[in-house]
């Protein structure tokens, strides 16, 4: 009976105990628990600090954007400009005067024939020879009294050239129907050798007609040797 009720009364004692600390201890706990308030600020306060935040940005982004279009004025102004429509006058080019044409002789070895137009007579000779050597001579009458010849001299073993125009200055009749003399050339040259590598002498004639119809204007054909070393 006395252990019975001593353990009774320990019971209590360890009971009472056990409350105290848990209880001590849910305080702290509750109040961790507890969400701390903080201060937020006034909508108004906000509001206010806002509206003079724009208030102070407003005459800037005004300047800005006076300075921008102040700007970008020249730009269009060049803009304006380019698309301007163009007043300046094409150049006026003379038609040109449809020749007569015809190709006496176009062999392995020997090239002849003549053009002419109602300015103009041209009469042109190209002979391949056998030493592997190509002479070539066109000859251009404007008046009775002009007589303009342009030769030509291929060593093409030795890979030397020789010119000679007389000293001659060709005008823009003489160039113009050197010009369609060529085409009329290619043309019969490419038919007659459509299978076959179109000979040294016919290519040298159309090359040499062909530098000689774009001369510069009051160039002077002298005689000269070109060596190609």
């Amino acid at each position: 009976m006395k252990f019975t009720l001593s353990l009774l009364v320990a019971l209590i004692a360890i009971s009472a105990y056990f409350i105290i600390n848990t209880k001590e201890d849910a305080e702290p706990s509750s109040a961790r628990l507890q969400p701390t308030k903080t201060e937020s600020p006034n909508q108004a306060e906000l509001l206010a600090d806002k509206t003079l935040a724009n208030n102070e940005s407003s005459p800037q982004s005004a300047e800005d954007e006076e300075n921008e279009d102040a700007d970008s004025l020249p730009e269009q102004q060049e803009e304006q400009s380019v698309h301007l429509p163009d007043t300046t006058q094409p150049e006026i080019t003379e038609p040109e005067t449809p020749i007569n044409f015809s190709l006496d002789q176009s062999t392995q070895f020997m090239i002849q024939g003549h053009a002419s137009n109602e300015a103009n007579r041209m009469n042109f000779k190209s002979e391949l020879l056998p030493s592997n050597e190509v002479f070539l001579s066109i000859q251009l009458n404007q008046d009775k009294t002009e007589n303009i010849e342009l030769k030509a001299y291929f060593d093409l073993a030795n890979f030397t050239m020789q010119l000679d125009g007389g000293n001659s200055v060709l005008n823009k009749k003489h160039k113009q129907l050197l010009k369609q003399t060529v085409e009329q050339l290619k043309s019969s040259f490419w038919e007659q050798y459509v299978e076959y590598d179109i000979p040294e002498h016919a290519l040298m004639l159309t090359q040499m007609a062909s530098y000689w119809s774009v001369s510069p204007e009051g160039f002077v054909h002298e005689k000269r040797e070109i060596i190609s070393r």
